[in-house]
């Protein structure tokens, strides 16, 4: 079930919107960083107006490719629609379909029903949840979807470390888990650090990520991602700069030592 621990960048749909130049900029750094995900979490209904992004992406088959079902109803003919239509922009099946729960509109058996019937037509090469129940492995193997069933996120970050029992769980079972918000939404970064709100509500951590980025020569977001790193959590950032895209990469440099994984 496990895949191996991904790293990249994700496109949100409103930077897409707001600073196509941008993001355009940080998908070409991307594209010769090395890095092996892209996630395009639901800006993909935007893409077919942007070919500069489409044509690297249908050549470059390295490129692991995530998307996200767009809306609140996923029930089975939504997500294959939604599929189909994705497969027809890129020009190839998405790596990874991701749908987000936990949804009161419609039972995971419904959405693996739409899964199976994707799988079966070729038109992906897997799926993820986003969220996270014990019963939700559980219906996975008793749709015999293992195999094809590549990650749950959840929201873990340095800021959530209370929920790093359920990333151990998940790993026991051999479950790849994948953080929805590897930096905090922004607040595990340089920028974030620098707003007095951040500081006070989060300075406990925030302060020791500091520390350790001044003593290290990086980035706070690049500490707080060597720290996912080290609990072999994947991750892919938002971003729209090509700085960012750097950073990441480099973040794969670190090595925390046990002080200062005790500190965090």
């Amino acid at each position: 079930m496990a895949a191996q621990v991904l790293s990249g960048i994700s496109i949100k749909r409103d930077k897409l919107e707001t600073n196509p130049c941008g993001v355009k900029l940080a998908f070409e750094t991307f594209l010769n960083s090395g890095l092996n995900v892209l996630d395009l979490r639901d800006s993909w209904i935007k893409m077919e107006k942007f070919e500069t992004f489409l044509k690297p992406l249908r050549e470059n088959k390295n490129i692991i490719i995530l998307a996200r079902f767009y809306g609140i109803y996923p029930n089975y003919e939504n997500i294959l629609h939604q599929i189909s239509i994705f497969k027809n922009i890129l020009g190839r099946p998405p790596d990874v379909f991701e749908v987000k729960m936990p949804n009161f509109f419609v039972s995971l058996k419904e959405i693996l029903k739409g899964f199976r019937k994707a799988l079966d037509d070729g038109m992906i090469n897997g799926f993820g949840v986003i969220g996270w129940k014990p019963s939700y492995i559980k219906e996975i193997y008793q749709e015999d979807l293992v195999e094809k069933f590549h990650h749950i996120k959840i929201d873990f970050n340095a800021l959530t470390k209370n929920k790093l029992y359920i990333v151990k769980k998940l790993q026991s079972l051999k479950v790849n888990v994948f953080s929805s918000s590897p930096l905090g939404g922004g607040i595990l970064t340089d920028k974030g650090y620098m707003s007095l709100k951040n500081r006070i509500i989060h300075g406990h951590v925030l302060n020791k990520l500091k520390k350790i980025s001044e003593n290290k020569g990086f980035s706070i977001s690049q500490i707080a991602l060597s720290w996912l790193n080290f609990f072999k959590v994947s991750y892919a950032p938002s971003t729209s700069e090509p700085l960012h895209v750097k950073e990441i990469l480099r973040s794969l440099e670190i090595k925390l030592n046990e002080n200062e994984l005790l500190m965090l």
